[in-house]
């Protein structure tokens, strides 16, 4: 499949197939848009821990996980966590990881190996944690990525 996805687990073994959900319609005087108090609030905290990430898919030619977790001032390193290994032709790849505990904004970049064995920034996501769902996953399409070959 062309498709890629990501998934951050919250739970190492919770692992079911995500169908693409249609959008709900919005009814933009809905009463949540109607309150002035809650428009445009900053969203209540809500910490969560990474264990695991999924792949599905493995990019051509290969895929050595390669990335990195920012969140705050602190930035968590494959390398520190997982060992090397090359994915080929993989339907999913499952990366357990130890926990990384992660609250707001959280940036995650993937690297692969460019010219030269020089490491090249190959996609990256943003996620909130207070809009990750009760479950802990969260699970990032294609489209959402930023450099992700579309």
């Amino acid at each position: 499949s062309s498709r890629k996805k990501v998934s951050m687990h919250k739970l190492a073994d919770v692992c079911t197939p995500h169908a693409t959900q249609p959008q709900i319609p919005r009814d933009w005087a809905d009463e949540l848009r109607r309150t002035p108090e809650v428009r445009g609030a900053v969203p209540a905290e809500r910490p969560k821990v990474i264990t695991s990430v999924r792949m599905r898919t493995t990019p051509k030619g290969g895929y050595e996980p390669n990335f990195k977790i920012f969140c705050g001032g602190t930035c968590y390193k494959s390398s520190d966590m997982i060992p090397k290994v090359e994915y080929k032709n993989e339907d999913l790849i499952v990366l357990d990881i130890p926990d990384c505990p992660v609250v707001d904004e959280t940036l995650v970049v993937f690297y692969t190996k460019g010219a030269l064995g020089k490491k090249k920034k190959m996609l990256s996501f943003w996620f909130h944690t207070s809009f990750v769902g009760e479950d802990g996953v969260l699970v990032v399409d294609k489209k959402n990525m930023d450099k992700a070959v579309k």
